[in-house]
């Protein structure tokens, strides 16, 4: 196995960055992450989207590591389409600052 990139972990947005204004991912940047995988490089994808709405817009796209979501609200894997880690705000929290803002 090629060795080239192995110290290397590279991570990218979705809209605008790996998928152009068209919403759709040139072949030449997916195989330049397959070779870049497959020099021991390590992908991940780190967006604002959530598991639920990447799935239509990154067809084609392998990842070989954990993935950022929800914007570091969560990370999860794309392949097999769970959730490693979630969190969120509190509902005392949310309440109270939903309040806060109906009364002003």
């Amino acid at each position: 196995m090629n060795n080239t990139y192995a110290r290397y972990a590279l991570f990218s947005d979705v809209d605008g960055t790996l998928a152009g204004s068209d919403g759709s991912i040139s072949p030449e940047n997916l195989a330049a992450l397959d070779r870049f995988m497959e020099g021991g490089g390590l992908f991940g994808i780190s967006t604002g989207r959530t598991l639920c709405n990447m799935g239509c817009v990154l067809t084609g796209v392998r990842t070989n590591m954990v993935s950022i979501m929800a914007n570091g609200g969560a990370l999860g894997h794309l392949d097999t389409g769970s959730y490693e880690w979630v969190t969120g705000l509190e509902r005392e929290r949310l309440q109270g600052e939903l309040s806060r803002l109906m009364e002003e």
